[in-house]
């Protein structure tokens, strides 16, 4: 996965769980643009700063964001740039590993 998130500039990811997808995350780290169902956590991760498209699960909806992505190359590389600082101020081993010794205390 790493390969290819490091040879892409969009994610797509649809699903209907309703967890964290990690390939989102993944993106995110990668500075590529996701775009995302919102029946995932993905949107707690906008709040946190991350930058990407969270859409309904239909395909006018993917369509209109994908359009988008592939449109304004700016906004995408905007968003790549504070997603891969999100990731690394989030996401990294340090900062992981306090938040699981606080939650196995």
């Amino acid at each position: 996965m790493e390969e290819i998130f490091s040879n892409s500039r969009i994610y797509i990811g649809c699903s209907i769980s309703d967890g964290i997808s990690t390939s989102f995350l993944e993106a995110l780290a990668k500075g590529v643009y996701p775009i995302q169902t919102n029946t995932s956590c993905a949107g707690e991760w906008l709040d946190k700063g991350a930058i990407a498209s969270l859409i309904d699960l239909n395909t006018e909806q993917l369509e209109e964001a994908l359009n988008f992505a592939i449109s304004d190359s700016n906004a995408v590389d905007l968003a790549g740039k504070k997603n891969i600082e999100v990731a690394k101020e989030l996401l990294s081993t340090s900062k992981i590993a306090l938040i699981a010794q606080e939650f196995y205390k």
